[in-house]
């Protein structure tokens, strides 16, 4: 009997480890689960929160510095932040299209006349004269795996513009075909103002400009990141607007490049000044 009363003890203890083992195996999941989903309804609500921050800047055009007036209704919290690009003189470093690549056969405008916001319409006016030096290339491909660059420009006035065209190209190869010129090889570090990253770029070409109205900028055969350190100070080519947007214990980031209207590329740049 005592024998018998110990092994049913014994029977009754291991039940109950297993009992307690499931038990909180089953608590530990639950747990888990509800952290996270909870995780991921403050991820998304951070991420709602940093739309309505970009949606507020796009509107605004300010980027709001502080906790004060950037509270939602969801509990959710956001910090714009919004970077001009251009218009200053320690501004005159930046990336074209807002540091996306720029797209092969489409490229991108530098402005270096004024730009009438308030209108909506180019004016050309104040052109400038000095040298950009335009960088491009990924300094970690070898150099017939970098695009190339048509760079035209327009200059003197809209009553009497003139038309200029520069192409370079990295890869010796392609230009006995291409008879394109030859650009200066990296890697070249661009650092940029306002606390962003410093960029590697693989080559980098000087362009002197006398009174410039607009310049674009198209790479061949593949898309590139491009950038632009300018002499003079340059009219404002937009702004990046950054947006934080945080809930609970989750942070998301938005940033979103404001460029102003493009002219066609069917336009540019033979349509560009209308006949008085």
């Amino acid at each position: 009997m005592r024998k018998s009363k110990g092994q049913a003890l014994l029977l009754i203890v291991l039940v109950m480890v297993v009992v307690f083992t499931v038990g909180l195996a089953l608590i530990s999941r639950t747990i888990t689960s509800l952290r996270t989903s909870t995780d991921q309804a403050n991820s998304q609500k951070a991420f709602s929160a940093a739309e309505a921050g970009v949606e507020y800047s796009l509107k605004s055009q300010t980027g709001t510095v502080g906790t004060a007036g950037v509270s939602l209704t969801n509990s959710a919290n956001y910090l714009t932040t919004v970077i001009p690009l251009g218009g200053t003189s320690s501004n005159s470093t930046f990336l074209l299209n807002g540091g996306q690549e720029v797209q092969t056969g489409d490229g991108a405008d530098i402005w270096l006349s004024d730009y009438n916001t308030t209108a909506g319409t180019q004016t050309y006016a104040n052109p400038r004269s000095g040298t950009l030096t335009i960088y491009w290339g990924d300094s970690t491909l070898d150099s017939c795996s970098q695009a190339s660059l048509e760079i035209v420009w327009i200059s003197g006035s809209v009553a009497s513009p003139v038309l200029h065209r520069q192409t370079y190209d990295p890869c010796s190869d392609r230009r006995t075909a291409n008879n394109f010129g030859t650009p200066s090889s990296g890697p070249f570090n661009l650092i940029l103002p306002l606390s962003q990253p410093q960029v590697k770029f693989a080559d980098n070409v000087a362009v002197t400009v006398s009174n410039g109205l607009i310049m674009r900028i198209i790479p061949v055969y593949k898309d590139t990141e491009i950038g632009i350190s300018s002499t003079v100070t340059l009219p404002a080519q937009g702004t990046v607007i950054s947006s934080t947007g945080t809930s609970g214990g989750a942070s998301r980031k938005i940033q979103v490049y404001q460029g102003y209207s493009r002219i066609p590329l069917e336009l540019f740049p033979y349509s560009i000044f209308l006949p008085n």
